[in-house]
Parts: structure tokens; C-alpha cells; sequence
């Protein structure tokens, strides 16, 4: 499921302004990690602030060190291998979803219901939305779209959200890029 790349290609398609084409990209994982998190704190799931970085289905970043509940570090709550662990439960809710289902498309509604409502309302919400991260993220210096918090409001995606990333993160962002990219090229050369 290229989310990432679908949306890069059709934003290179469409020549719109920067910010005007986004993806959902990792929105809907992050909303499920903040539900698992936020049972097990025992709180509502607005008031866990995570995110979950890059490519959507592919390498997915959870930027632990970066979640808090009411102020303070989660890890400070839930040891960082319960927090994995609860991120591998994450990704594989999709296949699970589908086994029961058949069809993943409530989620993604609910999804993109938020999106809209954010962009009509000009909430100026930080979301991860996949983006163009083109000297956002070092190590990428060339139009890829990843999942990294982004400013949502009437303008669409009204600035990027900077964040300060581990070696480690960088690594599997930059990893991820070449994936998305390594996607756009295959999809383009179909014959």
C-alpha cells in the first residue's frame, strides 16, 4: 500500500502549491498507538501526544522519545520495549482489520473526516501527515514524501513541525525515503 508514494507521484502530477498535496500517511497508526498507549495509562487517547514517523506500511518510526502524557515522558510510564512492542501491534492492526472486515475504510474515513475538519476549521493542528520532507530531514535532499508533523489549517499544511531525531530515527527516515523513492521509480518504468 504506497500512501507515500502515491501522494509524491500525484503531487508532481498536479503542480500545486507546496502544502497543498498531503497523504494520510502514518495519521490513522498514530491514532491507534495513542489508543493503545492511553489503555494502558488509563487516560483518554487525546491526552497521549505521539507520532509516528515516515512511511506509512513500510518503515514506520514511532518517535518515542518524543510522547508525553500530561507533561511528562512516556517512557518515564511504560518501559520503551512494551512501547515497541505496542507499536508492532499498531502496524499489524491493518491485517487484522482486513481479516475481520474485509476492508479498511471506516478508519481511513475517520481519518480523513479529521484532516478536513482541520483544514475548514483552521484548527493549526500538528498532525503526521506525509509531506514533502526535502531538507527537512538530513540525509534527504530530494522531493520525498514521509510522514513527519506538520501545521494542518485553512492553507492545508501551513509549516513543518520540526523535531529534533535521534541518529536512529534519521537513519530509518532516510531508509524510508529510499523506499518510497525506489516505489515511484518501479511504479513508473511498469510496462
Amino acid at each position: 500500500y504506497p500512501n507515500d508514494a502515491a501522494t509524491q507521484l500525484m503531487a508532481s502530477m498536479l503542480k500545486f502549491p507546496a502544502g497543498r498535496v498531503f497523504g494520510s500517511g502514518t495519521l490513522n497508526d498514530t491514532a491507534r498507538y495513542c489508543m493503545l498507549v492511553a489503555r494502558e495509562l488509563g487516560v483518554r487517547p487525546a491526552h497521549v501526544h505521539l507520532q509516528i514517523l515516515g512511511e506509512h506500511n513500510g518503515i514506520e518510526v514511532p518517535a518515542i522519545d518524543h510522547a508525553t502524557c500530561g507533561g511528562s515522558a512516556l517512557t518515564k510510564r511504560i518501559k520503551r520495549d512494551a512501547l515497541l512492542e505496542m507499536h508492532g501491534k499498531v502496524v499489524h492492526a491493518f491485517e487484522e482489520v482486513i481479516n475481520l472486515r474485509g476492508w479498511t475504510a471506516t478508519a481511513i474515513g475517520f481519518t480523513i473526516r479529521h484532516v478536513i475538519h482541520s483544514i475548514f476549521a483552521d484548527t493549526h493542528q500538528v498532525m503526521p501527515l506525509s509531506v514533502n520532507v526535502r531538507g527537512q530531514v538530513p540525509g534527504i535532499d530530494e522531493d520525498t514524501f514521509l510522514s513527519m508533523p506538520v501545521v494542518v489549517g485553512r492553507g492545508g499544511i501551513l509549516k513543518h513541525w520540526p523535531m529534533v531525531l535521534s541518529k536512529d530515527e534519521k537513519e530509518k527516515l532516510v531508509q524510508a525515503g529510499e523506499n518510497v523513492r525506489q516505489t515511484i521509480f518501479q511504479v513508473k518504468h511498469l510496462e
